[in-house]
């Protein structure tokens, strides 16, 4: 949608609600699924690290789109600027980092479980910041000790 331009198709509103929702999504799913979101969740993350790459691409592939308007009423007039993109997807990566050290420090065994498959998928993209992925290490690395006083779960 977003590449064909598509109108009032909002790509910002949707990446917001896709990203944010995450925890939702990992915890309703069943291991296949999460699996299968993280792949997908994983496709997403290559286009905003595509688009945040360089302000080249971006002015190509999403200045001009409509799905890049910052208010969708007025489209032609407000859309993103690269340093305004640059920032959301700051917001979206620590929002993401959030949500999953929640999820790994979850009493719900198949909560936690989910939450490594689709980190397993993101690992090329997520995190891409060293100190979320010094959070994100830091909560494997004590579930792995939990599972290794306990003799594992299963």
């Amino acid at each position: 949608l977003h590449a064909h331009g598509t109108p009032r198709f909002s790509t910002l509103q949707y990446l917001d609600k896709l990203l944010k929702d995450m925890a939702a999504h990992v915890f309703a799913c069943t291991e296949r699924e999460a699996t299968n979101l993280g792949r997908f969740v994983a496709e997403t993350l290559r286009l905003l690290h595509t688009w945040k790459s360089s302000r080249a691409v971006y002015d190509k592939e999403c200045k001009s789109q409509p799905g890049f308007s910052v208010k969708p009423a007025a489209a032609q007039q407000s859309r993103a600027t690269y340093e305004q993109y640059v920032t959301v997807v700051f917001k979206w990566y620590n929002k993401l980092a959030k949500h999953f050290v929640t999820a790994l420090e979850s009493k719900e065994y198949m909560e936690v479980r989910n939450a490594l498959h689709v980190l397993i998928k993101l690992v090329s993209y997520f995190p891409a910041m060293k100190r979320l992925a010094t959070l994100i290490e830091k909560r494997v690395t004590k579930i792995q000790q939990e599972e290794s006083r306990e003799g594992g779960r299963e």
